[in-house]
């Protein structure tokens, strides 16, 4: 499935996520010696059915101090529904910016499915 887009420049941080997200967020180690990626599944709906804005999502981690960067990817899940995958990049953002971006992974990422 190919988004509409590859690049069109800053998310605004307003809108609600189009898409429920399997985010995988690079962050230093607590120790200080090198980096780690945690990964995260963020529903387009909190819990009380409001809508989640790139603007919650984006704010949190940039304001970690361990954060580097993070990427979303279109949330999947495997044929026999115990895990999360992705397979396509749609967004990315870092301390300066955030964009759309259009990028098939090579190597899928999966997570476990907590019920």
């Amino acid at each position: 499935m190919a988004l509409k887009f590859e690049h069109i420049g800053e998310v605004d941080l307003f809108e609600p996520l189009y898409f429920d997200t399997f985010l995988s967020v690079k962050m230093d180690k607590k120790e200080g010696a090198g980096t780690l990626f945690v990964n995260y599944i963020i529903p387009i709906k909190r819990r009380n059915e409001s809508e989640r804005l790139y603007g919650d999502v984006v704010s949190y981690f940039r304001s970690q101090n361990r954060f580097r960067f993070g990427r979303g990817f279109l949330l999947e899940q495997t044929n026999d529904g115990n895990l999360w995958v992705a397979k396509r990049q749609y967004l990315y953002f870092d301390r300066q910016r955030a964009t759309f971006e259009d990028k098939a992974l090579e190597t899928y990422l999966y997570h476990p499915k907590r019920k």
